[in-house]
């Protein structure tokens, strides 16, 4: 009587919720969910009701928590080793909310710190260290890699970048060898660590020599660079520079470039008015001056000078004094009446220092041994007095 009215009872059960879990009928292994045996199963896998049909579902990892959600939504801290992304996305046009790596605008509240806080990152990439199971040169190496967006189906993009930035971008303080910034070609800008360089912006060349460096009201260059302008507008592909301007020795500009077998002539202009548009219009006056004194102080001089010829070879030519302009007024190079330059252009005139008898005029011949101060005149053939 008492087994018929177990039975019984079981039957009622069963029947008022068929989707109770039961064991196995008769003492065999496995479980019954609805009408579904599972008789096994496999590690790391767990049980879901999936539209009616339970089965396993493969579980990545290790802990107490499972993700289910097509968009799960987390509230601490989530610890991973490695995160990846993969798989296409179709969503409706999110143009500047992003598709992919998203971050929603969120208040972080420091809970302890107070008064001036030198640092604070929001969000932070570690300092990664890469090892290899064997002895590995890596040439070049980065933390972080983004490539520019591509072209899909029916897409066109104007402007490609990588990364943008709302607003500044720091970087660290570096040095010529290993600049904060680098191109491709291994150019780099550095906030500057250099000899003279401090608070500046640094230019490094490829071979990592420094170039240049920008301070607040200084543009520095070394000593070997040459300012350079190309002969066409816009855009330097196919160009070739013809105007250039660098420094020969210390305090000196020189206009062309660096010496070499055929010098080019340069000139020197101040502005003009413009052919074909301007009408009788007058280009404008060019004033080179010396250096302004105070006082009683000594008077600067503007000098004019050009070389004179040497010996045949390869020694370098004389610069020599032509002209000074002092105090208001202009004086030619004084020579004796032996050391006048031979052949200078007709007309030039110069002066001697030892003029023998009165001053020669009208192109009357010099005479040297004395020590008079005279006049001298180049006709063309001969130094003559005038």
């Amino acid at each position: 009587m008492r087994s018929i009215l177990a039975l019984l009872f079981a039957a009622l059960i069963s029947s008022a919720n068929a989707q109770q879990i039961s064991g196995g009928a008769g003492g065999a292994s496995g479980i019954t969910i609805g009408s579904t045996v599972i008789t096994g199963g496999t590690d790391t896998r767990i049980l879901r009701n999936s539209s009616g049909t339970v089965g396993e579902y493969t579980l990545t990892g290790t802990g107490t928590v499972a993700v289910m959600q097509a968009s799960p939504t987390f509230t601490g801290t989530v610890t991973t080793p490695q995160l990846s992304i993969a798989g296409s996305v179709s969503a409706a046009a999110w143009t500047t909310t992003g598709v992919a790596l998203v971050q929603a605008a969120t208040t972080f509240t420091d809970t302890s710190s107070s008064g001036t806080v030198t640092s604070m990152y929001v969000s932070r990439l570690g300092i990664p260290t890469v090892a290899a199971s064997s002895s590995t040169t890596f040439t070049n190496s980065y933390g972080l890699w983004i490539e520019p967006p591509t072209n899909g189906t029916n897409v066109t993009m104007t402007n490609k970048y990588a990364a943008g930035f709302n607003g500044r971008a720091s970087f660290p303080n570096a040095t010529a060898a290993a600049p904060a910034l680098t191109f491709a070609d291994g150019q780099g800008i550095a906030g500057a660590a250099s000899n003279g360089a401090t608070n500046a912006i640094l230019i490094t060349a490829s071979s990592g020599n420094e170039i240049a460096y920008f301070k607040t009201s200084e543009f520095n260059l070394t000593s070997n660079v040459i300012i350079r302008w190309s002969n066409q507008t816009n855009s330097f592909t196919g160009s070739t520079a013809d105007t250039f301007l660098g420094r020969s020795a210390a305090a000196t500009f020189q206009f062309g470039a660096t010496n070499a077998a055929s010098p080019v002539a340069q000139t020197l202009q101040s502005q003009g008015s413009r052919a074909g548009t301007d009408s009788n219009v007058g280009g404008g006056n060019l004033t080179i001056t010396s250096g302004v004194g105070t006082g009683t102080g000594t008077l600067s001089t503007l000098t004019l000078q050009a070389p004179i010829a040497v010996a045949s070879g390869t020694g370098a030519q004389t610069q020599t004094t032509g002209w000074r302009i002092n105090n208001g007024t202009a004086a030619s190079t004084g020579y004796t009446v032996a050391t006048l330059p031979a052949a200078p252009l007709t007309g030039a005139r110069a002066h001697v220092t030892d003029q023998l008898t009165t001053c020669a005029v009208g192109g009357a011949a010099l005479t040297g041994g004395g020590a008079k101060v005279c006049p001298a005149f180049y006709d063309g053939t001969a130094w003559v007095g005038g």
